[in-house]
């Protein structure tokens, strides 16, 4: 009985022996980071769909070329958007903002 418990806990050392622990601060560097590169591509998206509605509304730019841009600029926020829902929700079950203080 003895000899089959030690071979268990041998086969289950090295079946895990393969896996490399996570390093949590590591992980949520990478994570936070890529948050925020993309919100900082998202806000110069918004910076310039705002100057775009501003070309149109004082008639420097038409119609047809307005609604391209805005087409084109709500399909890029959606993306935007369920990318950085799926890496906040990966930081949040990482627990990347635990014990983060917020700024009040």
């Amino acid at each position: 009985m003895n000899q089959i418990l030690s071979l268990l806990f041998i086969l289950t050392l090295v079946g895990c022996s393969h896996k490399k622990p996570t390093n949590k601060i590591s992980d949520c560097h990478q994570l936070l980071g890529k948050i925020i590169l993309l919100q900082s591509e998202r806000s110069e998206a918004g910076k310039r769909m705002v100057m775009v509605a501003e070309a149109f509304k004082t008639k420097h730019i038409q119609r047809q070329d307005y609604m391209e841009a805005r087409d084109q600029w709500l399909s890029f926020e959606n993306a935007m958007i369920t990318r950085l829902g799926r890496l906040y929700f990966k930081a949040q079950e990482k627990k990347c903002f635990d014990n983060i203080k917020t700024l009040k």
